[in-house]
């Protein structure tokens, strides 16, 4: 006869916490790989006892619920929004924007910006809402300028809103163009959405590559979003030479097309040039 040994009966979890797969099945339908970002980045809480984890039951239905009206929130405006390139007519739609933001004036005027827009017309796409004229909820602005005008502005030589349309490059000669990441604006009561705008520019050089194709994205952040989204895209910090030291260039970043990134969409990106090259030589992809 076989006998059959138990091991230690589990102790049951104490009242308002669970062990993991209780936890995790009452974080569903979110997947468990966000069960466990929200338990790395402190949303989900979590005590030990007697070697084993257990999860606080309120913080996990918290987050769960949280990130449920998220997504639902984020469902109702991609019904109602569209993304396309701005006009010189949408410039006083992304200034009201920027003042929702930032809550200050603007440093250069309406006119200034319009005259801008004129020389190149894929320079800034934005997120509208289509149910309400002239309402913009985040835009990005990638300006082609020479690489030497973006080094003077990286270098505080030269301020950004001293651009005109002389010193933007129009999309009319083949070759490299190297961008600066001019201004990316999102409302607060509307996230998540810069990942659309940022594929939006990339499918547009996916279009015209290799005729034209990125050399280089500069970026100069002025605020801490700034920073997080480049950091997000993981741009490279930059660098310089100054009396045979090497000193960090304050609040600028980069990131080299020719060069292996980490960035998720920017791989991707990278990706998406290579298997068009391929098809154009009649590879396979």
């Amino acid at each position: 006869m076989t006998i059959h040994r138990r091991g230690p009966k589990v102790k049951k979890a104490p009242e308002g916490y669970a062990r993991y797969s209780v936890a995790r099945k009452l974080f569903e339908p979110l997947k468990e790989g966000v069960f466990n970002y929200r338990v790395k980045i402190g949303d989900i809480l979590v005590k030990e006892e007697d070697g084993n984890k257990l999860y606080e039951l309120a913080s996990v239905l918290k987050t769960k619920m949280a990130l449920l009206e998220e997504e639902n929130a984020k469902k109702a405006l991609l019904s109602n929004h569209e993304i396309r390139w701005t006009t010189v007519n949408d410039v006083p739609a992304s200034m009201i924007l920027d003042q929702a933001i930032y809550h200050e004036t603007h440093l250069a005027n309406i006119e200034h910006y319009q005259e801008r827009k004129q020389k190149n017309p894929y320079t800034s796409c934005a997120v509208f809402d289509t149910e309400k004229a002239n309402t913009m909820y985040a835009y990005i602005s990638l300006l082609p300028l020479p690489e030497a005008t973006i080094i003077d502005i990286l270098l505080g030589k030269r301020d950004e809103t001293e651009l005109t349309s002389k010193d933007i490059l129009a999309y009319d000669q083949p070759g490299e163009y190297n961008l600066l990441v001019s201004s990316v604006a999102q409302h607060p009561d509307y996230k998540h959405l810069l990942g659309g705008l940022i594929r939006f520019h990339m499918n547009f050089w996916v279009n015209i590559y290799p005729d034209k194709r990125i050399k280089r994205i500069y970026a100069e952040t002025v605020s801490e979003d700034g920073k997080r989204i480049a950091n997000e895209l993981r741009m490279s910090t930059m660098h310089m030479m100054v009396d045979g030291h090497v000193k960090r260039i304050e609040n600028a970043y980069m990131i080299d097309m020719d060069e292996p990134v980490s960035s998720r969409v920017i791989r991707r990106f990278q990706e998406q040039l290579k298997e068009k090259e391929l098809a154009l030589k009649g590879g396979n992809i």
